[in-house]
């Protein structure tokens, strides 16, 4: 015990030493750099301009690296927000694959869902709450590819219609109330009461949107279920058998059972779901935000 107590404290004055050096290093040069800045300066008014120029780069530079634990960490933090939250610019649909022209409902809901999604963008970053953020994030990915697949197929904006005019809509209007509330700056048990449940409420709005999303492509899915049934029967006439070594058994055979069950004298709970894998292997635990 008294052993790792001396580690303890000999990590903490290294840790300690080591703040205070690079704090001093960084004073130093943000310091040197103001003053060959103010150099700069003076060698202009002296007419020595080429002098002057080589100080004043120096300086600036010197100015910038002291300075960076003050800017850098911020402006790393604005690139990846960047990254995960990228714009989508508004566009003309063109026509559907049938060859229809785009209605003007379809081309004004479309524009809405881009206009929120890009505002939803803005007050991320402005967002401060770190479980909030995350949450909204994951909602923006699903969002973005939704808005690209309507951009290419517009004959399916009238299926994200609940996404468009409620689910996207609402998580735009609760998030600003939310910010809102955090640049009050205020801690009463209401304000607090009340942006837990926003958290709450918004937790499971990533699920809502991968259903919208699914119900845009149910088409495409049947049609390629369609493929593979006819695929498999053509193989079955010819007699090829599409028994892989690792391929998993199809969910429409029934699994079979014990021919001797009534001599189980006890029951055997599997924890396992209809997928054929552990429970929960699909399905999030809520309350995430719940204190």
């Amino acid at each position: 015990m008294v052993k790792e107590s001396r580690i303890f404290m000999w990590d903490f004055i290294k840790k300690v030493f080591r703040d205070i050096c690079s704090a001093a290093l960084d004073f130093f040069l943000f310091t040197t750099g103001f003053v060959l800045c103010i150099g700069f300066v003076g060698g202009l008014f002296a007419g020595k301009f080429l002098p002057a120029i080589i100080m004043g780069l120096i300086g600036l530079v010197l100015c910038i690296f002291g300075s960076r634990k003050l800017w850098f960490p911020k402006w790393q933090e604005r690139q990846a927000k960047a990254k995960a939250l990228p714009s989508v610019k508004p566009a003309t649909l063109s026509e559907t694959s049938e060859g229809n022209t785009v209605s003007d409902f379809a081309q004004e809901s479309y524009e809405k869902a881009v206009a929120d999604y890009n505002h939803l963008n803005e007050i991320i970053r402005q967002l401060s709450d770190k479980e909030l953020i995350g949450q909204l994030e994951k909602m923006q990915a699903i969002a973005f590819k939704m808005l690209n697949y309507m951009k290419y197929h517009p004959e399916k904006v009238a299926l994200a219609d609940q996404f468009i005019n409620y689910y996207q809509d609402r998580a735009l209007s609760l998030s600003q109330q939310f910010l809102e509330f955090e640049e009050m700056n205020l801690n009463t048990p209401e304000i607090n009461q009340l942006k837990a449940k926003t958290k709450i409420t918004l937790e499971s709005f990533d699920e809502a949107y991968e259903a919208q999303f699914s119900r845009m492509v149910s088409d495409k899915i049947m049609e390629m279920e369609s493929e593979l049934q006819v695929a498999r029967q053509i193989m079955s006439d010819a007699g090829i058998s599409n028994k892989a070594p690792h391929s998993s058994q199809p969910a429409d055979i029934p699994r079979e059972e014990p021919a001797d069950s009534d001599s189980l004298d006890f029951r055997i709970d599997r924890p396992f779901d209809a997928c054929g894998k552990k429970q929960g292997c699909h399905v999030r635990p809520r309350g995430r935000f719940q204190k």
